[in-house]
């Protein structure tokens, strides 16, 4: 049997994800969702709606994450149901519906208040584009130091042969 490739997922996909509220950890081969966001899948799918649907309003698009991974979460989670819907969450809140988003704290960051969708988006971004200027940062300087290795090193033209 041919080995599946398996999706990657690229820096800024992972770190898009690690955003998420349903996903408690994500690498780029793998994604561990929290046992609120599972709870949440079984009863919206016990109630009719598709497994796609559920992960889009959760922000989990299947261009992103894929169709195959929703697809084979929904069905193992499904067969899974009795134990997942019994688990108990080192978390006190239940994960937020999309629609109630509005109502809920960043589950990040406890310094925003309840209620305020748009500073925990602002609060989200502001803490992406820091790393995105210290990645910037890192990434000059290692241009630079390129840079001056490439010009301390001889060129064809400054090589000469005495014969």
């Amino acid at each position: 049997m041919a080995a599946v490739a398996k999706k990657r997922f690229t820096r800024e996909q992972v770190r898009h994800l690690a955003t998420l509220p349903a996903v408690v950890h994500v690498t780029e081969n793998r994604i561990t969702y929290s046992t609120r966001f599972k709870q949440a899948c079984i009863v919206a799918m016990n109630d009719g709606e598709s497994p796609m649907r559920v992960f889009e309003r959760y922000g989990l698009t299947p261009d992103i994450i894929g169709r195959k991974r929703i697809e084979r979460c929904a069905n193992r989670w499904r067969g899974e149901a009795d134990s997942i819907l019994g688990l108990t969450t080192a978390e006190d809140d239940p994960l937020p519906s999309p629609t109630q988003l509005d109502d809920n704290a960043n589950m990040h960051d406890p310094a925003i208040r309840p209620g305020d969708l748009r500073d925990q988006i602002i609060a989200q971004q502001s803490n992406y584009i820091s790393m995105l200027e210290r990645e910037l940062g890192s990434l000059r300087q290692e241009n630079e130091r390129l840079a001056s290795a490439a010009s301390n090193r001889p060129t064809e033209a400054s090589c000469t042969i005495d014969e």
